[in-house]
């Protein structure tokens, strides 16, 4: 169950980070959760369990650590992206004509960076845990049942729409994706 807690724990703060970044970047699309209801970003809770998950030998290693985390994230973001293309016809993001980038689901630019994030992750992973001690097993439970759900719904309404602003649902104007529909 604790590493269901990283998986919601680091969608959640890899929500805030996109909200953040969407911000900072004056994007055209502030609204950057891929959940229906739940202000989630799984690809960033993948991620960062990938990470999570590297011996602590490589941990110590700050180059090494490096590399290997930003191959852990960049290899989360490509094979979520692909699932999304492949199995629900949705794309989230493209990097299109950015470095080194296949099928436009992952960048050379960006997967440094992630490699980047990876270093503070080392700080927040045992806040995450010390969390979790906190939080009564039920509480946890009954949120991984309810991201669970909502994964459900969420897959429902994107193999229905094939559109991402479906998720959008609280939005009165209709929404103008700036992501290219899949192929």
């Amino acid at each position: 169950m604790l590493w269901m807690w990283y998986l919601l724990f680091f969608s959640a703060l890899g929500f805030v980070l996109e909200v953040s970044f969407a911000f900072a970047t004056r994007a055209p699309n502030p609204g950057r959760k891929c959940l229906l209801f739940f202000p989630l970003c799984p690809v960033y809770g993948l991620g960062g369990v990938a990470i999570a998950l590297l011996p602590p030998w490589v941990q110590i290693r700050p180059v090494l650590y490096f590399a290997l985390a930003a191959l852990c994230a960049a290899g989360a973001e490509y094979l979520t992206g692909a699932f999304y293309l492949r199995c629900l016809g949705v794309r989230f993001w493209h990097y299109r004509g950015r470095t080194a980038d296949p099928n436009g689901l992952v960048c050379l630019p960006f997967t440094l960076v992630w490699g980047l994030l990876a270093f503070p992750l080392q700080w927040v992973l045992p806040l995450a845990r010390q969390l979790y001690t906190a939080l009564h097993p039920a509480v946890v439970a009954g949120l991984t049942a309810a991201v669970l759900s909502d994964l459900i719904c969420t897959t429902l309404v994107l193999e229905l729409t094939h559109d991402p602003a479906a998720l959008r649902w609280w939005v009165n104007q209709p929404y103008k994706n700036p992501v290219p529909r899949a192929e």
